[in-house]
């Protein structure tokens, strides 16, 4: 799910929803925005969903420039990261 997070404000149940249909050992990889990141809480979000056993985190980029040489973002210094979560067992 790349650039799809920024338009969705309730990530609990779609990562839930994710944790439903991917397989056993599956993966999901997503971006967010950092100022929605931040917003939206997602570390606290994703901290919980890994301390109940329903992802754990392989990867996570650094902050990137959003849309690359787009002057609006990079005015306002709007940035990017990229993630991999493997499901857990529960």
């Amino acid at each position: 799910c790349v650039a799809v997070f920024t338009h969705i404000v309730d990530l609990s149940s779609v990562l839930r929803e994710f944790h439903r249909i991917v397989k056993p050992g599956g993966y999901i990889i997503f971006s967010q925005r950092k100022d929605l990141f931040e917003a939206r809480k997602m570390s606290r979000l994703l901290d919980e969903l890994e301390q109940e056993g329903f992802f754990k985190k392989v990867y996570q980029s650094d902050w990137l420039p959003y849309v690359n040489n787009h002057e609006d973002y990079l005015r306002n210094n709007i940035t990017v990261a990229y993630f991999v979560y493997q499901k857990g067992q529960i």
